[in-house]
């Protein structure tokens, strides 16, 4: 995925929304549910970063964007938090070093850095309107949560 990341754009996302769909309607058999990534930071984060760095052209970008908001309207169901732990891309990538997971060893600092601007965009600065639930935003250092 990463070192092509034109190739797979299109085909990865559309995986992680289905992935991320089908795990949001599951039953829920606890009083929570906490997930790492939501359909909304998929669409607001990934998809936006790879269509600014030219992966995702713009007729597939409309595209993309309408299918997120049918995920959003008719599938997904209401999210009560949104945690943010908020991270510097230096510390993601140390941690994405240290876990060492096959296909990962060749993401960029400016990768990071631009998802970083991107969840900030999205959750701090509310450029995409009114977020789903409220946000509690917490600063990441890097200890083991």
């Amino acid at each position: 995925m990463y070192k092509d990341s034109t190739r797979w754009a299109i085909p990865f996302q559309a995986q992680v929304l289905v992935t991320l769909l089908d795990r949001q309607l599951r039953p829920q058999t606890a009083p929570v549910r906490l997930v790492e990534r939501s359909i909304y930071s998929c669409r607001y984060c990934f998809v936006e970063n790879m269509h600014s760095d030219g992966h995702i052209s713009v007729p597939d970008y409309k595209e993309l964007d309408e299918i997120f908001d049918w995920a959003f309207t008719k599938k997904a169901g209401p999210i009560d938090l949104i945690v943010y732990l908020r991270a510097s891309p230096t510390t993601c990538l140390d941690r994405v070093r240290r876990r060492n997971r096959a296909g990962e060893d060749s993401i960029p600092l400016a990768y990071l850095q631009s998802l970083h601007e991107r969840h900030e965009a999205w959750l701090m600065q509310g450029r995409f309107g009114p977020l789903p639930a409220p946000i509690l935003s917490h600063p990441y250092t890097g200890a083991e949560i």
